[in-house]
């Protein structure tokens, strides 16, 4: 059974209103035993009144993370990360962003790709679906050579949660040759990826990454991996993680990996 949700979202992220107390109080209903916080940074979004807006306030996160640790010590393992935008051009930025503090867990994602998110309206009134989705999957090679302060890559295949047909048509193995690339730098470098159970939540038949590029992944060599809800509200903390138990045996995983101090620690499947 997994016990611990990797990736969630507070009032810390611009796409949430959630209290840290009602996602800590919704993942001990669900009978978790370690939740990780993982809110945004991401570093130079475009296109927003507010560009401090998908900024981490790290004073006021820390501070708020500490305490929360406190008021549910022995209760909730509360661990303390981040989920990071990654983007060559700031490659020195995002390392120091990271680097010296006290996170437990660091979540690399691709959001913006060369001045572009999926999420916002208009990615795909200038690409087909497949030359969306390729535009954005080339990106993680792209920031794995370039980033290295990250402990996994976060919803490899996030693009499709926006694409005209979402994961209709969507078949990793039309794309391996740009999906390669990246995973064997990941691998390489000894980071891992996540299974993001918010693909179900989303209303896609899979989950992120597709099971069949997580068996491409096993096939390279890699077996690190974090299970997370990527919750923005209590109702999704720990979303689908039965079925991510199932799904990743499938994929060939027996463990799966909870980071602390940046350092994995493996859970049985």
């Amino acid at each position: 059974m997994i016990l611990a949700d990797s990736h969630i979202h507070t009032r810390f992220s611009a796409d949430s209103s959630a209290t840290l107390e009602s996602m800590a109080d919704a993942a001990i209903e669900q009978g978790l035993k370690t939740l990780t916080f993982t809110d945004h940074c991401d570093l130079d979004y475009p296109n927003i009144p507010d560009p401090d807006l998908f900024l981490m306030k790290k004073p006021a996160y820390f501070e708020a993370m500490q305490n929360l640790q406190k008021r549910y010590k022995g209760k909730l393992e509360i661990l303390i990360g981040v989920e990071i935008g990654l983007d060559p051009s700031h490659a020195e930025a995002i390392t120091n962003f990271v680097d010296g503090e006290p996170f437990d867990f660091v979540i690399g994602s691709s959001h913006v790709v060369h001045g572009r998110d999926p999420f916002m309206p208009g990615y795909f009134d200038v690409f087909s679906e497949r030359e969306g989705y390729a535009f954005y999957f080339n990106s993680i090679a792209e920031n794995a050579l370039a980033i290295k302060c990250y402990n996994v890559y976060g919803h490899l295949d996030y693009v499709v949660r926006y694409g005209p047909n979402q994961d209709r048509d969507y078949r990793p193995y039309d794309y391996l040759d740009i999906f390669d690339p990246g995973l064997k730098t990941i691998i390489a470098d000894g980071r891992g990826i996540e299974l993001n159970t918010s693909g179900w939540n989303r209303g896609l038949k899979q989950a992120h990454p597709h099971l069949d590029l997580l068996r491409r992944y096993r096939e390279l060599g890699g077996e690190l991996i974090t299970v997370g809800s990527d919750a923005h509200s209590p109702q999704s903390v720990g979303y689908g993680f039965a079925q991510a138990e199932e799904l990743l045996k499938t994929a060939g995983f027996k463990y799966y990996a909870v980071y602390k101090a940046q350092k994995p620690q493996f859970f049985p499947l």
